[in-house]
């Protein structure tokens, strides 16, 4: 399997309908592996923190 085959697969487990309440293996392992990540670069102290202020200045007040 390729990167961009990895990849694409990764966003169809994310982005595939789910009913209320329902979760998939493939999705709660992708979450899991995604707050490890983020977990790791905040307890390395290499987080990058944003304020609002900034983020407003850089996207629009109501950018979405």
């Amino acid at each position: 399997m390729t990167d961009n085959e990895s990849i694409d697969r990764e966003l169809e487990v994310f982005t595939a309908p789910l009913t209320e309440g329902e979760s998939t293996p493939e999705h709660d392992a992708w979450i899991r592996a995604k707050v490890e990540k983020t977990l790791a670069k905040k307890t390395a102290g290499t987080m990058t923190y944003y304020s609002l202020d900034e983020v407003m200045r850089e996207f629009g007040f109501n950018a979405r």
